[in-house]
């Protein structure tokens, strides 16, 4: 039976994403009226308003995407956890992300991949891992041909979205939150 009450997770998420991109201050105050004045070191005090304002953007929805997949990775392990005999648990070295799918999807076979949400959930795992290991670079062959992930606003909402299915669709009852 699925549950409800990681929805104010979610949708402390979904507030923290919305107050971030309503706030007004100076920068966007600077950025939307297109001030032509230069700062002390000659650049336009708009076009630098606009940097700030993206690399904040950059770090809400990274701050955000963290978010996600943390509560993701916690849904997981507690599913995990609780299809373990309580001697396999007791015996089992820490539970990480891959053994957590693992144990599920012995239980459950291609039942992960099945779920609503799922490749956006997998989009948020790979995304904050790049950020977190390879400075938002995506894994790819070619060394000179790397892209980075894009880090915006409307997506993040998306993700949470996404997330919200497929948490909810996990089989088992979680009545620990």
């Amino acid at each position: 039976m699925p549950i409800v009450a990681f929805c104010w997770k979610l949708d402390m998420i979904r507030v923290f994403l919305n107050r971030a991109v309503a706030v007004e201050d100076e920068h966007t105050r600077l950025f939307d009226a297109g001030c032509a004045e230069g700062d002390s070191e000659g650049e336009p005090a708009y076009e630098k308003a606009g940097d700030i304002l993206i690399a904040y953007q950059e770090i809400v929805v990274r701050a955000a995407m963290h978010e996600l997949n943390a509560l993701v990775e916690h849904e997981l392990k507690h599913l995990a956890s609780s299809l373990l005999a309580e001697d396999e648990v007791s015996q089992s070295p820490r539970l990480d992300r891959r053994k957590a799918c693992c144990i599920i999807e012995r239980r459950y076979p291609k039942l992960l991949e099945s779920l609503p949400g799922y490749s956006q959930v997998e989009h948020v795992r790979n995304l904050v891992n790049a950020y977190k290991h390879n400075e938002g670079l995506k894994r790819e062959e070619h060394p000179f041909l790397r892209e980075s992930y894009e880090l915006r606003w409307k997506d993040a909402l998306d993700c949470v979205d996404a997330v919200e299915a497929f948490l909810r669709a996990l089989p088992g009852s979680r009545s620990h939150l």
